[in-house]
Protein backbone atom coordinates (compact mmCIF):
# COMPACT_ATOMS: atom_id res chain seq x y z
CA UNK A 1 0.00 0.00 0.00
CA UNK A 2 1.38 3.63 -0.72
CA UNK A 3 2.14 6.12 1.85
CA UNK A 4 -0.21 9.65 1.13
CA UNK A 5 3.10 11.29 0.43
CA UNK A 6 4.17 8.54 -2.19
CA UNK A 7 0.61 8.40 -3.43
CA UNK A 8 0.48 12.25 -4.08
CA UNK A 9 3.99 12.03 -5.55
CA UNK A 10 2.33 9.28 -8.16
CA UNK A 11 -0.84 11.39 -8.95
CA UNK A 12 1.76 14.48 -9.71
CA UNK A 13 3.60 12.08 -11.83
CA UNK A 14 0.09 11.18 -13.72
CA UNK A 15 -0.75 14.62 -13.92
CA UNK A 16 2.13 16.09 -15.49
CA UNK A 17 2.28 13.19 -18.15
CA UNK A 18 -1.17 13.93 -19.15
CA UNK A 19 -0.44 17.62 -19.14
CA UNK A 20 2.62 16.91 -20.85
CA UNK A 21 0.66 15.06 -23.09
CA UNK A 22 -1.83 17.82 -23.68
CA UNK A 23 0.48 20.62 -24.18
CA UNK A 24 2.41 18.80 -27.17
CA UNK A 25 -1.11 17.62 -28.85
CA UNK A 26 -1.80 21.55 -28.59
CA UNK A 27 1.74 22.35 -30.28
CA UNK A 28 1.38 20.20 -32.84
CA UNK A 29 -2.26 21.91 -33.76
CA UNK A 30 -0.12 24.83 -33.92
CA UNK A 31 2.48 23.17 -36.16
CA UNK A 32 -0.21 22.67 -38.04
CA UNK A 33 -2.15 25.50 -38.48
CA UNK A 34 0.98 27.59 -39.49
CA UNK A 35 2.64 24.54 -41.48
CA UNK A 36 5.74 25.06 -39.31
CA UNK A 37 7.48 21.80 -40.03
CA UNK A 38 10.29 22.49 -37.73
CA UNK A 39 7.78 23.05 -34.57
CA UNK A 40 6.39 19.70 -35.38
CA UNK A 41 9.76 17.87 -35.92
CA UNK A 42 11.09 19.20 -32.39
CA UNK A 43 7.56 18.32 -30.85
CA UNK A 44 7.89 14.70 -32.07
CA UNK A 45 11.92 14.07 -31.65
CA UNK A 46 11.33 14.82 -27.94
CA UNK A 47 8.35 13.02 -27.41
CA UNK A 48 10.08 9.97 -29.10
CA UNK A 49 13.67 10.87 -27.18
CA UNK A 50 11.73 10.74 -23.80
CA UNK A 51 8.71 7.96 -24.39
CA UNK A 52 9.95 5.60 -27.42
CA UNK A 53 8.62 5.84 -30.98
CA UNK A 54 5.57 3.61 -30.16
CA UNK A 55 4.52 5.22 -27.16
CA UNK A 56 5.11 8.41 -28.93
CA UNK A 57 1.99 7.60 -31.63
CA UNK A 58 -0.02 5.69 -29.20
CA UNK A 59 -0.27 8.68 -26.41
CA UNK A 60 0.80 12.02 -28.52
CA UNK A 61 0.17 11.55 -32.43
CA UNK A 62 -3.05 10.04 -32.32
CA UNK A 63 -5.03 11.86 -29.71
CA UNK A 64 -3.46 14.26 -32.36
CA UNK A 65 -4.95 13.15 -35.07
CA UNK A 66 -8.39 12.83 -32.88
CA UNK A 67 -7.78 16.51 -32.42
CA UNK A 68 -7.60 16.85 -35.89
CA UNK A 69 -10.81 15.54 -36.81
CA UNK A 70 -12.75 17.38 -34.69
CA UNK A 71 -10.93 20.72 -36.04
CA UNK A 72 -11.69 19.17 -39.36
CA UNK A 73 -15.57 18.20 -38.64
CA UNK A 74 -15.81 22.27 -37.31
CA UNK A 75 -14.30 23.60 -40.34
CA UNK A 76 -10.98 25.20 -37.94
CA UNK A 77 -8.68 23.78 -40.56
CA UNK A 78 -8.81 23.48 -44.23
CA UNK A 79 -8.35 20.47 -45.83
CA UNK A 80 -4.55 21.96 -46.73
CA UNK A 81 -3.65 22.06 -43.68
CA UNK A 82 -4.64 17.95 -42.77
CA UNK A 83 -3.39 17.03 -46.24
CA UNK A 84 0.44 18.89 -44.63
CA UNK A 85 0.30 16.99 -41.30
CA UNK A 86 -0.67 13.92 -42.50
CA UNK A 87 1.91 13.39 -44.65
CA UNK A 88 4.33 14.74 -41.93
CA UNK A 89 3.44 12.20 -39.74
CA UNK A 90 3.53 9.42 -42.73
CA UNK A 91 7.26 10.22 -43.36
CA UNK A 92 7.67 9.37 -39.59
CA UNK A 93 6.31 6.34 -39.90
CA UNK A 94 7.88 5.41 -42.90
CA UNK A 95 11.64 6.28 -41.35
CA UNK A 96 10.58 4.44 -38.46
CA UNK A 97 9.53 1.41 -39.99
CA UNK A 98 12.47 1.53 -42.54
CA UNK A 99 14.72 2.00 -38.96
CA UNK A 100 13.70 -1.64 -37.71
CA UNK A 101 15.81 -4.38 -37.71
CA UNK A 102 13.65 -7.26 -39.03
CA UNK A 103 14.57 -10.32 -36.53
CA UNK A 104 12.33 -12.79 -37.53
CA UNK A 105 10.84 -14.71 -34.07
CA UNK A 106 10.22 -17.87 -33.33
CA UNK A 107 6.73 -18.75 -34.83
CA UNK A 108 6.29 -15.56 -36.69
CA UNK A 109 3.70 -15.01 -39.01
CA UNK A 110 3.35 -13.43 -42.66
CA UNK A 111 1.03 -10.21 -43.40
CA UNK A 112 -0.43 -8.63 -46.15
CA UNK A 113 -1.49 -5.32 -45.38
CA UNK A 114 -3.74 -3.33 -47.82
CA UNK A 115 -6.20 -0.40 -48.03
CA UNK A 116 -9.42 -1.49 -50.41
CA UNK A 117 -10.05 0.51 -53.41
CA UNK A 118 -11.05 4.48 -52.65
CA UNK A 119 -9.38 4.07 -49.06
CA UNK A 120 -6.73 6.45 -48.65
CA UNK A 121 -6.34 6.72 -44.85
CA UNK A 122 -3.27 4.81 -43.97
CA UNK A 123 -1.37 6.02 -41.17
CA UNK A 124 -3.45 3.85 -38.86
CA UNK A 125 -1.85 0.61 -41.02
CA UNK A 126 1.38 1.80 -41.60
CA UNK A 127 1.54 2.15 -37.81
CA UNK A 128 0.27 -1.27 -37.74
CA UNK A 129 2.74 -2.71 -40.03
CA UNK A 130 5.58 -0.59 -37.75
CA UNK A 131 3.91 -3.03 -34.64
CA UNK A 132 4.23 -6.08 -36.76
CA UNK A 133 7.63 -5.52 -37.80
CA UNK A 134 8.97 -4.71 -34.74
CA UNK A 135 7.51 -8.05 -33.48
CA UNK A 136 9.53 -9.66 -35.41
CA UNK A 137 6.82 -11.09 -38.21
CA UNK A 138 6.80 -10.40 -41.70
CA UNK A 139 5.04 -7.65 -43.94
CA UNK A 140 3.95 -7.57 -47.39
CA UNK A 141 2.67 -4.14 -47.37
CA UNK A 142 0.55 -3.13 -50.64
CA UNK A 143 -0.50 0.52 -49.14
CA UNK A 144 -3.95 2.38 -50.22
CA UNK A 145 -6.53 2.24 -52.36
CA UNK A 146 -5.70 -1.51 -53.68
CA UNK A 147 -7.86 -3.57 -55.49
CA UNK A 148 -9.00 -7.10 -54.38
CA UNK A 149 -7.29 -8.75 -57.28
CA UNK A 150 -3.67 -7.38 -56.60
CA UNK A 151 -4.44 -8.59 -52.77
CA UNK A 152 -5.36 -12.48 -53.95
CA UNK A 153 -2.28 -12.33 -56.95
CA UNK A 154 -0.03 -10.98 -53.96
CA UNK A 155 -1.21 -13.60 -51.46
CA UNK A 156 -0.34 -16.27 -54.35
CA UNK A 157 2.77 -15.13 -55.09
CA UNK A 158 3.23 -14.83 -51.12
CA UNK A 159 1.03 -16.44 -48.78
CA UNK A 160 0.14 -14.81 -45.75
CA UNK A 161 -0.95 -15.97 -42.66
CA UNK A 162 -3.24 -13.21 -41.87
CA UNK A 163 -4.44 -10.49 -44.33
CA UNK A 164 -5.13 -6.86 -42.43
CA UNK A 165 -6.94 -4.50 -43.99
CA UNK A 166 -9.02 -0.79 -42.06
CA UNK A 167 -11.57 0.98 -43.23
CA UNK A 168 -12.55 4.86 -42.55
CA UNK A 169 -14.10 6.45 -45.52
CA UNK A 170 -16.80 5.18 -47.81
CA UNK A 171 -15.25 6.59 -50.76
CA UNK A 172 -15.21 3.18 -52.60
CA UNK A 173 -19.25 3.15 -52.88
CA UNK A 174 -19.11 -0.76 -51.45
CA UNK A 175 -20.24 -0.88 -47.92
CA UNK A 176 -17.96 -2.38 -44.93
CA UNK A 177 -20.14 -5.41 -44.45
CA UNK A 178 -20.11 -6.01 -48.50
CA UNK A 179 -16.07 -5.70 -48.86
CA UNK A 180 -16.08 -8.02 -45.90
CA UNK A 181 -17.84 -10.67 -47.89
CA UNK A 182 -15.89 -10.33 -50.74
CA UNK A 183 -12.90 -10.25 -48.60
CA UNK A 184 -14.16 -13.98 -47.17
CA UNK A 185 -15.20 -15.10 -50.07
CA UNK A 186 -11.62 -14.82 -51.69
CA UNK A 187 -9.60 -15.75 -48.42
CA UNK A 188 -11.97 -18.47 -46.63
CA UNK A 189 -8.99 -19.57 -44.09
Amino acid sequence: KLSDSELREKLEDISSVSSEVGTQVENLVLSMINMDEQLFNDILSKAIMAHGFEQTFINVVFPFMNRIGLLWQTGSVYPGQEHYISNLIRNKLIVGIDSLKRIPVENSKSFILFLPEGEIHELGLLFLSYLIIKRGHKVVYLGQHTPLESVIETDRIKPADIILTSLISTLSGISAEEFATKLAEAFPK
